[in-house]
């Protein structure tokens, strides 16, 4: 996938914004000590956990219903374009991404930091800093997958509504032949 063809797309934004909003609280917390940096550590570990749990169950979630997705678009009577295919083979992409992205942040914060010794406080101030980054990273994806899972979602409502003329996601049908034999 293109970076910068991703970031043209709307959905994209939306998550740079849900990013953003995130580092901008992190930020206003302002410069840790490596002290302060593992009582901070401690005390956002159990949000962080489930927030990686609330990812793993969303994104496997969204897998298993694009299967479904799928699998109503290619019993319906009118065709949508590749472009859809390509949207929807996006978002299971990304759901794969973050499912796996939670995964690793959940392991990386089942350390048992409780029991570290003070040599390693100046650690912590780093994985302070990397477990926010991440964390916002992680939002903003979730937010982008959601964004582009509504207009999937839109493009289906296009194949039920029998009053919905969406020309830009539907497949041209053949032009029928007028019969004047030319």
């Amino acid at each position: 996938m293109n970076i910068l063809k991703w970031f043209k797309q709307r959905e994209a934004w939306g998550g740079v914004v849900a990013a953003a909003i995130a580092f901008l609280g992190s930020w206003s917390v302002g410069y840790v000590s490596d002290g302060k940096a593992m009582d901070l550590l401690k005390g956002m570990l159990p949000s962080t956990r489930f927030m990686c749990a609330s990812v793993m169950t969303a994104t496997s979630t969204i897998l298993a219903l694009i299967l479904t997705l799928i699998s109503f678009t290619a019993q319906s009577d009118k065709h949508l374009k590749s472009r859809y295919f390509t949207r929807v083979k996006q978002i299971a992409l990304l759901a794969c991404t973050g499912f796996i992205a939670a995964i690793i942040l959940l392991l990386i914060i089942s350390l048992p930091i409780e029991e570290a010794s003070e040599k390693l406080y100046p650690f912590f101030r780093f994985l302070y800093y990397f477990v926010l980054v991440y964390s916002a990273l992680l939002g903003g994806l979730l937010v982008t997958i959601i964004l582009k899972l509504y207009r999937a979602a839109a493009a289906v409502i296009v194949l039920i509504d029998p009053d919905a003329d969406d020309t830009d996601l539907l497949v041209d049908e053949e032009p029928e032949d007028s019969g004047d034999g030319e």
